[in-house]
């Protein structure tokens, strides 16, 4: 080994060449982490934040019976955190777990949102995370959805964001202390075609979240109030899996590898932007790619998913047919 070391500190090319690469490639890495670590601190206001004590923290979770958000519900229950899901469906199985609590919701009617979150504060108290995961997803052209389905994906996707942040993110401005996690999508980045609907709502989601994290700093200056956002690609969910069922075929993500996520950004208490998977970070950047690469991997993504999703959408009509 030593006459291997000597041999290569003496040979004239691995000097001339490879030092100067070995250079260039830890600048690069030296820069990656300062970057890191300034973006963190950018995320977090510059402002640490050591007030968490998950014993009394209280999670309210939107679309918590299914998909990702049963897995953070999962998560959160086993290590003792107590959890309020709002579901416009039941859990596909009863939830066992004393810290665990339901309501029956339709997080599009105002109303009902109203007063479902009155009586979670008289019931349980204030929430201190809210995390804005539910999500309606409905594959149809421009030309060919109609508008109340549109309208009804807003009230979903966006317009419950507003609702229950107006609820509950007063009580965190006062304490300066708090979480709200927007479960968008990397579709906010770059819609597919007949996925338009769906792909504006979650754009305007992740336009939610910036927003919100620049006013609680420079209107509340509630510095400690955490906003972080997940952005997943194809995740297997029953959304999903109808596509896979007509022959969808692309990479998909695990519940379980988005919920470990979320649930490690939460426990770090700092504010974050979540890509899942984390391979996929440049798609962030991809509307400042040249227009004729970014219209090729948009055109690309339409082009291959087109099969399966021209059968979804012929399936959901007879489904409606027959109703």
């Amino acid at each position: 080994m030593e006459a291997l070391y000597h041999r290569i500190a003496s040979d004239q090319r691995i000097r001339r060449y490879g030092l100067p690469v070995l250079g260039v490639l830890f600048g690069i890495r030296a820069l990656s982490t300062v970057n890191a670590w300034l973006s963190q601190r950018a995320l977090n206001h510059y402002t640490p934040n050591s007030t968490w004590n998950w014993k009394k923290e209280i999670v309210v979770i939107t679309g918590g019976n299914s998909g990702i958000g049963a897995k953070i519900v999962e998560r959160l229950a086993a290590k003792g955190v107590k959890v309020i899901i709002l579901d416009i469906t039941g859990p596909e199985k009863p939830h066992s777990a004393p810290n665990v609590s339901a309501y029956q919701l339709d997080i599009s009617d105002l109303e009902s949102v109203r007063t479902t979150c009155n009586r979670i504060r008289a019931e349980h108290g204030h929430p201190t995370v809210l995390i804005n995961n539910a999500a309606l997803a409905l594959d149809a052209t421009i030309l060919g959805i109609p508008m109340h389905d549109v309208q009804k994906t807003f009230a979903v996707n966006v317009f419950s964001h507003f609702q229950l942040v107006q609820e509950f993110l007063p009580r965190m401005v006062e304490n300066d202390h708090g979480h709200v996690v927007t479960v968008a999508s990397l579709a906010a980045h770059g819609p597919r075609a007949a996925n338009v609907t769906y792909a504006s709502s979650k754009a305007a989601a992740l336009a939610f979240h910036e927003g919100l994290g620049l006013e609680l700093a420079a209107y509340y200056n509630a510095k400690r109030v955490r906003t972080s956002v997940v952005l997943p690609a194809w995740v297997r969910t029953p959304m999903v899996q109808r596509l896979v069922a007509h022959g969808l075929k692309a990479p998909m993500v695990e519940p379980d590898i988005v919920a470990d996520a979320v649930v490690g950004q939460l426990y770090s208490g700092n504010s974050g932007q979540i890509v899942v998977p984390s391979s996929f970070s440049a798609v962030t950047g991809i509307r400042g790619w040249p227009h004729w690469l970014h219209q090729k991997i948009l055109l690309g993504m339409s082009e291959s998913s087109k099969e399966a999703t021209v059968s979804a959408m012929n399936a959901a009509g007879e489904e409606k047919g027959t109703m």
